[in-house]
């Protein structure tokens, strides 16, 4: 399911695999996307909207489940964009997403022990 690669600007490393997630934006409009690459300090993330300003967002990222059949856990984690620009090859916006705090720490827990199973 991913892949570790070295660790760069986050003290975390970073992991490669497209999660869908849920985006709300200053706490007024949800949007739909996906993360490519992901760490516990923050992701990558790719929408149809462009964001240049920094702003608060809400990530509800859905981690699928490790059998078929379950659910996909959602793990919400609140964050700020700290950069955005256009990326032909998804034809979307990317933006850098700097983690700040997780709804609860099971949800820190949960999506660090599925980052190191894959």
């Amino acid at each position: 399911m991913a892949t570790q690669s070295s660790v760069d600007a986050r003290n975390e490393p970073r992991f490669r695999f497209r999660l869908n997630v849920d985006v709300l934006v200053d706490g007024q409009e949800f949007h739909h996307g996906f993360v490519k690459d992901i760490s516990l300090e923050g992701a990558t993330l790719y929408m149809d909207r462009n964001f240049q300003k920094p702003r608060s967002i809400q990530l509800h990222i859905k981690v699928p489940p490790l059998i078929a059949a379950g659910k996909p856990h959602v793990v919400k984690v609140a964050g700020m964009i700290v950069y955005s620009i256009y990326d032909c090859n998804e034809m979307s916006f990317r933006s850098g997403v700097n983690f700040n705090q997780f709804n609860t720490p099971s949800d820190r827990d949960f999506l660090q022990e599925r980052l190191c199973r894959t």
